[in-house]
């Protein structure tokens, strides 16, 4: 084939969907996009590559795992199928995005898994399970970027591990990497000779911001040169600075808010080290960056950091909720030697440059569209 049509679907315009968009566009291939959320508080402040054709969203902002309301889209979704007439679809999540593809029965379909869709919604009651069995088994091809997700999707469904492209989705390692510090906030007044913290993850429920807090706190007072920069935003916005400022904790610990992509390594290098509590993931693009820029880091002991993070070696695995074993692993961190911290910073490095290039994984995606445009010419 010369050139596809591919349609990417996608629940809202995150930088995930930036990173494949922008890649898929490079193949050449006439990309249309649509998303099914586009809530603005999570979007991409990075414009959608020029090259790719926008469609008119489903504009859907009630509770995703409403399957009533979800099935309901469909006359508008199989009126884009039809103005479009794609010669692909790639679709995620897998109770949204991918199961209204597969109800229209458009092949070949593409499934993206974006890691929690399999490893968590996809076992909360019977409705969800039928269902995500149902998107599996209707796909041709499935996206996912870890062991993790690969392994639960053969224990959902006997499924052909060829079928299953799996790739971590990596980042721009010359974006993320180590570099001067231009946030200089250690040389405020009260962060002078202090060991900073950062998370950067969404402000919602399952990537266990609470813990993250609590665990800072407990650490703080035995360490008091511990600080905390908090990026992010959130449904969990008023519990997170009731937290605060009932703990007079205003001065150790800053909220940002969300920022653009371009800044985040800006951030990686004015601190000291990465934590995310997170209850589930699977290969962590804000873990990828932060080893790439070489800190340590304290995550959840999810089967997908387990990929990436030997305990102990480059970083702290904790068991999810655990608020002592995360206490623990900040004081523990903030107590290595330059000369241990050196270390460990070269060697996220090396392990992001062995495994974590987009421009060189992007590569299986573009190949995967290839290989299945021709099967099905």
């Amino acid at each position: 084939m010369s050139f596809m049509k591919i349609l990417y679907f996608s629940l809202n315009y995150t930088s995930h969907d930036y990173r494949f968009l922008q890649k898929m566009v490079e193949s050449g291939n006439e990309i249309f996009f649509v998303t099914l959320n586009n809530k603005e508080s999570y979007r991409e402040t990075r414009p959608i590559p020029i090259e790719v054709k926008t469609v008119q969203d489903f504009n859907y902002i009630p509770d995703l795992m409403n399957f009533e309301k979800i099935i309901s889209l469909m006359p508008f979704f199989e009126e884009i199928i039809k103005k479009i007439s794609p010669d692909i679809i790639h679709a995620g999540p897998v109770q949204s995005c991918g199961f209204l593809t597969a109800l229209s029965d458009f092949h070949p379909f593409v499934l993206m898994s974006w890691g929690s869709d399999i490893l968590v919604d996809g076992n909360r009651n019977d409705v969800s399970k039928w269902i995500t069995r149902f998107t599996i088994k209707k796909s041709d091809r499935i996206v996912c970027d870890c062991n993790a997700v690969r392994k639960k999707i053969h224990e959902i469904i006997d499924y052909s591990d060829d079928k299953i492209v799996q790739f971590p989705w990596g980042i721009d390692l010359q974006m993320f990497s180590r570099g001067h510090d231009t946030l200089n906030y250690k040389s405020t007044n009260n962060w002078q000779d202090c060991f900073i913290l950062l998370s950067t993850r969404t402000w919602e429920p399952i990537y266990g911001i609470n813990i993250v807090l609590r665990s800072f706190y407990t650490a703080y007072g035995k360490n008091p040169k511990l600080r905390l920069i908090l990026l992010g935003k959130g449904s969990q916005e008023p519990e997170i600075r009731k937290f605060i400022d009932r703990n007079n904790l205003q001065n150790v610990i800053v909220l940002p808010g969300s920022i653009s992509n371009g800044l985040l390594p800006d951030f990686y290098r004015a601190v000291d080290a990465y934590i995310s509590c997170a209850l589930s993931d699977g290969t962590s693009v804000s873990l990828l960056e932060a080893l790439a820029s070489g800190l340590p880091v304290i995550v959840t002991d999810a089967p997908g950091n387990q990929e990436w993070v030997v305990n102990g070696k480059n970083g702290w695995l904790i068991k999810a909720g655990d608020i002592r074993g995360f206490t623990d692993a900040i004081l523990a961190v903030s107590n290595k030697s330059q000369g241990d911290l050196d270390a460990i910073a070269k060697r996220n490095r090396i392990i992001t440059e062995q495994k974590a290039n987009w421009d060189i994984n992007s590569k299986k995606l573009l190949t995967m569209y290839r290989q299945i445009g021709e099967r099905y010419v």
